[in-house]
């Protein structure tokens, strides 16, 4: 194997091994499934009895909002709410103190939090990893203190962080997610 292809994988693989550490961690992995509070929906076995705020897509697809659920909207008038959903009628939602009647809906928001951990991950890894190289040069003294290839492993990784980054949210237009009011038993 050529020179400059060992000293890319010696790179290569700590930052790698830290990159999938944070992906497969175990708090990664807990804000990854928490459901409850969030806005991607409730688990339809935390439910008891009640009226939820359902958006369904054909026959199998529906996700649940319950009170107290995160919820992000936009209305027909293009004014986005957010904030807790606070009462759920038989005709619209209270959310944010605001009454939101269904027939005035034209898209929900749910969070993609698999982009944002990710995302972040590889800005803090590749930025640390330059960060780390550049100090380590500092000490020991070394010319130029940089090497070209931390960079050439650092600024892909924060770049491909920052391409991830403006993915927060997915938005789901009513016109597909039919919205309603469920009454639960």
């Amino acid at each position: 194997m050529a020179e400059p292809m060992k000293t890319i994988l010696r790179a290569v693989l700590p930052a790698a091994a830290i990159l999938l550490w944070l992906c497969l961690s175990p708090v990664s992995a807990q804000v990854l499934n928490q459901r409850q509070g969030s806005s991607r929906g409730v688990a339809s076995s935390q439910l008891t009895s009640g009226r939820v705020l359902s958006f369904s897509k054909g026959p199998g697809k529906r996700v649940l909002y319950a009170a107290g659920s995160q919820l992000k909207v936009q209305l027909l008038s293009g004014e986005k709410l957010s904030g807790r959903l606070q009462a759920v009628r038989d005709t619209d939602f209270i959310i944010g103190g605001r009454a939101v009647a269904l027939d005035s809906l034209k898209a929900y928001y749910v969070p993609m939090r698999t982009c944002l951990i990710v995302g972040t991950a590889l800005c803090v890894g590749g930025g640390g990893y330059m960060l780390l190289d550049g100090f380590n040069g500092l000490i020991n003294g070394k010319q130029p203190a940089f090497h070209m290839e931390a960079l050439a492993v650092g600024l892909p990784a924060i770049g491909a962080g920052a391409v991830l980054l403006p993915f927060r949210e997915v938005k789901r237009k009513t016109a597909v997610w039919k919205p309603s009011c469920l009454e639960l038993w």
